[in-house]
């Protein structure tokens, strides 16, 4: 019996082979799309989870009562004394990233040195804590002394090909010195999904053996609790909850003298890093967007309602073909439970079919991810067994879903009417209205979307920063390895092409913030963070940045013995200054006041500053240049550089494109949301596409008489989509509140952001409108074209 119904399905598909097509094409579209963003969304849930203690494993951060943001990174001894403090904590280990705390990390291969990233100081209890597998000593033998080196699998052979890398020595560069390495251990690959990203471990001791070197007092760094240098995570005991933890951090803090300082620590989640430290300061871990995740999620749900939707509306199209067949079906016994399970079977077979066209076309499309939307879906991974259990799942409820309102509706069909071919009329089609309305609300939504996310993602490229964005090149040197800085900057003045030239400690525009705490003039006990930028004469001059008042830094201030500085408005505004020429603030003097501008991103708010004329401390060239200039200057620079820098890389950029670069993720959330919102248009096209057939054939002769009683083609136009106007009036109803709730809620993220419009509605409603009527258009004039006597004819 099964059997037989399963090839009456078959033989009916291969009939309609158009009808197939279509619905096949939909399906595979729609579970695609979905697939690809289900696989994001468990890519970005499962960081940090691949650890087998990862329900254990908590980061310490720092809250300072002084600062609105909590420090990702803590004192150095903090990891040390809870572990001796705390019995419930099974291990604790200190994480330093040596290139954000020292600068550039180059390891040699061959005769050159190459920049490299993952370059880790760690306590060896950091790989039981990970579940991290050695070949070498075992973990508490590990990176004893300064000299030794673990390298992950993947570096070993990159770097040693396919020779035995233990035992074997290298060199690594940092910050322009040369340090030698003996290579003790050999660690399996990190999860791709972890937060702790290494290729590289050294000990504890080779960061002291660092720190002595730059700091001429390097026990204040390692003793004071108020210096933070380093992450510390730590492993609680089983069947220890970290609330019992917690409750013992006050006594804690008081016996280490801490109560007075404002300093508290925060135990965050080791599977929470991932998503809940947008805000953090001085955390360099991947981060992930909470608020993209749920509109991926909610895209996801809507191309599956809309493939399952489209999938539905084709059948009842098509269902006019299959009346008489249900009719000799009942004739000849046939029961609604059977003909209910045939037409079901026709749907699940269906998407069955599709399910393998749709893993097939992922594939296919993986390559082109992260070119296009700079991620890669990494399918084939340790989620692949969930993902294809989610998929398979995923397909037969679409199967059955699709299949299931015209299984009930054909299955009721009365046997006599069904072989006179008595047609009710397509009004009494309530859940297909349903599923009109819901498509076109979809689709409404997702157009809204795309405009509001494009003009936002616009706003934040072309707004105006306070200063001037073109024609800037940035020359980027580290001051150990590069000593010829001023000299580079004398001979790109001196060029033609050249408007001005200055330096700065950080790369603008950027993410990366250095802040200091001074307390309030005048008040003793309030207390401001201001950030602190080193700058060079010409600066503000180069970067276009208007002075409000007083005077900016100039050649002869080199030779002046007192430090100077210039704040932004919003600092003069936070310290309640109503002149703040010649006001003191620490070791610097205030000389004059210049108008705010970002050289962050849009996400966050312009924050007091403070720019200290400090030459030494730049390590970035800034080049205003002439239009048109461009090329001719590089060539200069490239030359000099080469003469001066003794075979160091050249490394430079332009100011607009690192921009760019900062919206990186935003831009890639506005390709997706472009690309699923086309998606969309293609498959409810399809679904309006089986309407405009249904609607058509059943009103083929009303067409007809209404054409013989002088009805012109206008009137037959606007009364077949007049119904359709309606539909589309009620999704727009819809429509505007729900994506108005969800777009605020990502417009949130930004600070500075667009206001919402009428226009934007405007324009989504009308492409929809138009959309729809052009589909319905193209098959009614086709109706129109057919003879009056050729459609009425009854032999």
């Amino acid at each position: 019996m099964l059997f037989n119904t399963l090839i009456t399905s078959v033989r009916f598909l291969l009939k309609s082979k158009t009808y197939t097509a279509i619905n096949l094409i939909g399906l595979v579209l729609g579970l695609t799309a979905s697939f690809i963003l289900f696989i994001f969304i468990v890519n970005e849930q499962s960081f940090n989870k691949d650890f087998i203690h990862s329900d254990r494993i908590f980061r310490v951060v720092t809250k300072i009562q002084a600062r609105k943001n909590i420090n990702a990174l803590t004192p150095f001894n903090l990891a040390g004394d809870l572990k001796k403090q705390i019995p419930q904590i099974e291990l604790s280990s200190r994480v330093i990233n040596l290139e954000y705390s020292f600068g550039t990390v180059k390891i040699q291969t061959g005769k050159v040195f190459q920049d490299i990233s993952g370059f880790i100081s760690t306590d060896p209890s950091l790989f039981p804590m990970l579940g991290i597998k050695i070949k070498g000593p075992s973990w508490d033998h590990l990176l004893k002394d300064s000299q030794a080196l673990l390298i992950s699998d993947s570096a070993a052979k990159r770097i040693f090909g396919t020779s035995e890398p233990l035992g074997k020595k290298c060199k690594v560069r940092i910050n322009g010195k040369s340090y030698s390495f003996r290579i003790e251990g050999v660690f399996q690959n990190l999860p791709w999904n972890s937060t702790v990203r290494a290729d590289f471990f050294t000990g504890m001791a080779f960061y002291l053996e660092i720190l002595k070197e730059i700091s001429e007092h390097p026990e204040n760094t390692l003793s004071s609790y108020s210096e933070t240098t380093n992450e510390t995570y730590i492993l609680l005991r089983k069947n220890v909850k970290i609330a019992d933890i917690s409750s013992k951090m006050d006594s804690f803090i008081q016996r280490n003298g801490l109560k007075n300082q404002g300093i508290a620590f925060i135990f965050q989640p080791f599977t929470d890093i991932y998503f809940h430290s947008t805000d953090f300061m001085n955390d360099f871990n991947p981060k992930g967007n909470t608020s993209n995740t749920w509109i991926y999620c909610i895209l996801a749900c809507f191309i599956l309602f809309l493939a399952g939707m489209n999938y539905a509306i084709l059948s009842t199209a098509r269902s006019s073909l299959r009346y008489k067949e249900i009719g000799v079906r009942k004739v000849f016994g046939a029961t609604k439970n059977q003909l209910r399970l045939q037409i079901i079977i026709e749907s699940v077979l269906l998407t069955s079919i599709a399910f393998p066209l749709s893993i097939l076309l992922l594939g296919l499309i993986d390559p082109f991810m992260e070119k296009l939307y700079g991620y890669s879906i990494a399918m084939y991974s340790s989620n692949l067994l969930v993902y294809l259990s989610i998929f398979a799942g995923i397909t037969i409820l679409i199967g059955l879903f699709s299949g299931m309102y015209t299984a009930i509706y054909l299955a009721s069909l009365d046997p006599l009417f069904a072989l006179k071919m008595k047609l009710f009329s397509f009004k009494r089609f309530t859940i297909s209205k349903f599923f009109i309305v819901f498509q076109l609300f979809i689709t409404l939504s997702l157009l809204i979307g795309f405009i509001t996310v494009y003009r936002q993602i616009t706003f934040c490229l072309n707004r105006d920063l306070g200063l001037k964005k073109t024609n800037l090149l940035i020359i980027h040197f580290n001051p150990e390895e590069f000593t010829a800085a001023e000299q580079l900057k004398d001979i790109i003045f001196n060029q033609q092409a050249t408007i001005n030239v200055s330096g700065c400690s950080v790369t603008p525009p950027t993410t990366a913030s250095s802040s200091v705490i001074i307390n309030i003039p005048g008040k003793s006990n309030k207390k401001i963070s201001l950030e602190t930028y080193f700058v060079d004469y010409n600066f503000f001059e180069t970067m276009g940045i208007k002075l409000i008042s007083g005077r900016v830094f100039n050649p002869d201030d080199s030779a002046r013995n007192k430090t100077m500085m210039l704040l932004n408005l919003e600092a003069v505004r936070a310290l309640g200054f109503k002149d703040p020429l010649a006001k003191q603030i620490g070791p610097f003097q205030t000389i004059g006041v210049v108008d705010n501008f970002n050289i962050r991103t849009q996400h966050e708010k312009i924050q007091p500053a403070m720019f200290c004329f400090m030459p030494s401390a730049c390590q970035n060239i800034l080049v205003r240049y002439k239009t048109g200039g461009r090329e001719q200057l590089i060539s200069v620079i490239e030359k000099s550089w080469q003469h001066l820098s003794h075979a160091i890389p050249l490394d430079y950029s332009n100011f607009d494109t690192e921009l760019d670069a900062l919206y990186i993720r935003e831009k890639n959330f506005v390709r997706v949301v472009a690309t699923f919102t086309i998606l969309a248009f293609v498959i409810t096209g399809m679904g309006m596409f089986g309407l405009a057939l249904l609607i058509t054939e059943r009103r083929r002769k009303e067409i007809a008489i209404r054409k013989v009683f002088g009805a012109s083609n206008a009137h037959i136009i606007i009364r077949i989509q007049r119904e359709f106007y309606f539909y589309i009036g009620i999704a727009t109803l819809i429509s505007i509140p729900v994506s108005w709730y969800f777009i605020n809620k990502w417009l949130d993220t930004f600070y500075y952001h667009i206001q919402w419009n009428s226009g934007i509605f405007a324009i989504s409603i009308f492409s929809v409108f138009l959309f729809v009527s052009l589909i319905l258009l193209f098959r009614t004039i086709k109706v129109l074209r057919e003879k009056p006597i050729d459609v009425l004819k009854y032999e």
